[in-house]
């Protein structure tokens, strides 16, 4: 009785297992997002390059953020991403704020501009994150980053691209599928043979 038992209690548990998948959280398209590379590996850095680096004075998370201070024209920093047409996908950056114009900062993903910021003034300290929704249209979508800041430096870290749309489900199993001949005979041979040996113990 307690061997059923135990051997019950291993089935339940297999079956659970079995049945409830872990959470997987979902993957993040943009490599070195957050910039904990120390560098712009991953990205595209073009335009106006000057006063364009990694530090870790000003950061949101981590040790590592992008400091943005280009001087009269524009930096641009970019990463072409696979992407699927016809999803959702979520793009999400912490910004900080520059604190006096002349400024100017825009992201954008594939053809959809998300935000763009024109000599504006701020004291705040405090970071920003921006979270737009946009539907994929091209099997490779460009993410890009335009900037400038004259009198100083405004930053830009964890971005982050994640894929919403669930992928299709697996094609369902055939229900009670029809046994071909010969596996009905091996199993008619089987049950017969386990019938005269079980008649034979008993008489024996």
């Amino acid at each position: 009785m307690r061997r059923h038992l135990t051997t019950l209690v291993v089935l339940l548990a297999w079956l659970l297992a079995a049945g409830v998948p872990a959470a997987q959280a979902l993957p993040n398209l943009v490599t070195n997002g957050g910039f904990e590379q120390g560098n712009f590996a991953g990205w595209t850095l073009s335009g106006n390059t000057g006063a364009t680096l990694v530090e870790s004075t000003t950061t949101h998370l981590g040790s590592s953020a992008a400091a943005l201070g280009p001087v009269h024209s524009n930096g641009v920093l970019s990463q072409l991403l696979s992407t699927v047409v016809g999803d959702t996908y979520e793009i999400s950056f912490w910004f900080l704020q520059p604190k006096a114009p002349p400024n100017f900062f825009s992201a954008s993903f594939g053809e959809e501009n998300l935000v763009s910021r024109r000599n504006t003034k701020s004291f705040s300290t405090a970071w920003t994150q921006y979270v737009y929704d946009v539907t994929a249209t091209s099997t490779m979508t460009l993410l890009e980053f335009r900037f400038r800041d004259d009198p100083g430096y405004e930053y830009l870290d964890d971005v982050s691209v994640f894929d919403l749309t669930p992928p299709p489900p697996p094609p369902s199993p055939v229900a009670n599928p029809v046994p071909e001949p010969g596996t009905l005979l091996l199993l008619g041979t089987g049950v017969l043979c386990l019938a005269i040996y079980t008649k034979r113990r008993r008489e024996g």
